[in-house]
């Protein structure tokens, strides 16, 4: 997908859907969501999905399959409609998959949109949210910690073992503020087993 391509080269995911269905009048386009991400406070920050294509009523696995993923707020499209956006990639990447694409332009329209925007250099006015500071990460840490009951000498210690680093300078506060609210349980419910 490296340097410069015409977009016009590249069919939509659209078109690769009409012409499966011409070609296989029985069947099946099915979709999963297998992964919505939260953050801490539980708001999705990710999807993950799947495209599974089934030729005919009788088939008993897929013929082809493909996997998707979108961030939220990645992108104009995805600041509203980023699951929708990744159901249409998985699709996309599934037909692909069982020969519905351009020889040579195996990516759809939509996925080469995606490259295109993620190389262009940002010219958004405002920035989309910039990212909370690391002192304000850390105490937001801390603060949890104590939520979850976890004793002062040990805090250092139980983020350290989260993070899944070897030094308390090497946690990636972001990351971590990411996490969700059930990793943090099970975190804490494994930390607090080894300390007993």
């Amino acid at each position: 997908m490296a340097g410069n391509f015409n977009l016009a080269d590249y069919e939509t995911v659209d078109s690769r859907i009409h012409k499966f269905y011409e070609a296989h009048k029985f069947g099946r386009i099915i979709t999963e969501l297998i992964e919505a991400r939260t953050n801490d406070v539980g708001q999705i920050v990710q999807y993950i999905v799947k495209a599974e294509i089934w030729r005919d009523l009788g088939d008993t696995v897929p013929s082809a399959t493909g996997y998707a993923e979108e961030i939220l707020g990645s992108n104009p499209v995805n600041r509203t409609s980023a699951l929708e956006n990744c159901e249409t990639s998985a699709i996309g990447r599934a037909l692909a998959n069982l020969g519905f694409s351009t020889k040579g332009a195996r990516p759809s329209q939509e996925e080469m949109t995606k490259a295109e925007r993620t190389k262009a250099p940002a010219k958004a006015k405002e920035p989309i949210a910039p990212k909370p500071s690391t002192d304000k990460l850390q105490v937001e840490a801390y603060d949890k910690c104590k939520w979850y009951k976890i004793p002062s000498a040990n805090v250092d210690e139980f983020l350290i073992e989260f993070a899944g680093v070897k030094t308390w300078a090497d946690i990636n506060w972001y990351v971590l503020s990411l996490e969700p609210k059930k990793a943090w349980d099970d975190a804490v419910k494994k930390f607090n087993a080894k300390q007993k």
